[in-house]
């Protein structure tokens, strides 16, 4: 529970900033989470509360009087609800970042899910913390996560009125890496045998969008199962998964304690919990196990924690592939699997990525067999899979 009022002491958290850059205005009909979440953008360098609405409406006429670089919208209002106030936000302001603050209830998930759909760049789960410093602690986490999402895009978009008058960016594209030596990319890959196969993909920022457009272009039958870890809270990976599931025509589901592996059959590792694969009695056969451990690189579910127990139960040959996403969770699961033969790792390239923080760690650390656009990595599955391309 969040108490109902902000103490003297509360206020005192905020520290000193160098200079505020990125313009934040935040949209949530309770006035006590507007004051919580203004104190949480305070907590972070380099960004500055620049206006509040209690609804989508007041949002998007104080978006035409003072454009941000960031809005945070609660998916709940009333008048004009997230939702709505994201469509006409980013239909005038389409460089301008949209994060949804959303409840953790099935129906809040599914309402979330529809905000990355339509181009919100990522969510924050509002809180529940026992005392207001707790809560605090939680978003300043979250909110300072999303500025660095928007510090390293390969394209740092900022707010532009729709009139005339420039906006001088507040933060600036970040200068390019010098990436390690790759190892050579691999002439000939392994010879996949779909009844002896796994398919395993970790992803993160901008993930739902991404799985839906490679789940979209799949063949009906791959012959072997695919186990798919997002970074996503509980609620939202079931509903994440019915939604690929309606919106794909394949068997898509939120994996489960116990549940044997099944061909054609993509598996979104639940929220809250890691999954781990262990061996059945029948010869060849698998299982999935979820774990309540500790987070792994901040996140749970961790695709290194999945990849790792890949790489150490699962005897066949394993076909890796690391989407878009902030981080480098997925680098050590990776390597790790390729540590263990018949294995071949694919990375999404960075011109098709959303956040270049996941798959880029593999490409710097030799990892990658092979980086590709998300609109080919479909047809390069059933290559290797299949031996056969797409229609």
């Amino acid at each position: 529970m969040i108490p109902s009022t902000v103490t003297q002491n509360q206020r005192s958290l905020t520290p000193l900033k160098s200079n505020a850059g990125l313009k934040v205005l935040i949209a949530d009909d309770t006035a006590l989470y507007r004051k919580i979440l203004s104190m949480a953008i305070e907590n972070i360098e380099d960004a500055e509360v620049i206006a509040t609405a209690s609804d989508g409406a007041i949002a998007v006429k104080k978006m035409q009087e003072k454009p941000a670089d960031l809005v945070l919208l609660d998916v709940m209002m009333p008048n004009m609800d997230g939702v709505e106030a994201l469509e006409k936000i980013l239909k005038l302001y389409p460089d301008t970042a949209v994060v949804m603050l959303s409840g953790v209830t099935t129906a809040d998930a599914d309402i979330t899910l529809r905000a990355l759909e339509l181009g919100a760049l990522e969510f924050i789960p509002k809180p529940k913390g026992k005392s207001l410093d707790e809560s605090m602690q939680i978003l300043t986490h979250g909110l300072t996560r999303v500025i660095r999402i928007l510090k390293t895009r390969k394209r740092v978009s900022i707010a532009k009125p729709a009139i005339g008058r420039s906006v001088k960016p507040a933060v600036e594209t970040p200068k390019p890496v010098v990436a390690r030596p790759l190892k050579p990319i691999s002439a000939t890959p392994i010879l996949f045998n779909a009844a002896n196969s796994l398919i395993v993909i970790g992803v993160s920022t901008g993930g739902p969008n991404a799985l839906q457009k490679l789940l979209s272009m799949m063949p009906k039958s791959i012959g072997c199962p695919i186990l798919i870890v997002q970074h996503m809270p509980a609620f939202f990976t079931a509903s994440l998964a019915g939604s690929l599931h309606r919106k794909t025509g394949l068997k898509v589901k939120e994996a489960e304690d116990g549940e044997t592996l099944s061909n054609d059959t993509y598996y979104i590792a639940p929220g809250g919990l890691h999954t781990l694969l262990e061996p059945t009695a029948a010869l060849g056969q698998y299982r999935l196990k979820m774990d309540d451990g500790k987070p792994v690189n901040s996140c749970k579910p961790s695709v290194d924690v999945s990849f790792d127990s890949v790489a150490e139960k699962f005897k066949g040959q394993v076909l890796s592939i690391i989407l878009t996403g902030m981080g480098e969770d997925g680098c050590k699961g990776v390597e790790t699997i390729k540590s263990k033969g018949k294995s071949y790792s694919i990375a999404q390239d960075e011109n098709s990525c959303v956040v270049y923080g996941m798959p880029k760690a593999i490409v710097e650390h030799g990892l990658a067999d092979e980086v590709i656009p998300l609109d080919k990595i479909a047809n390069r599955i059933s290559e290797l899979i299949l031996k056969r391309k797409l229609a």
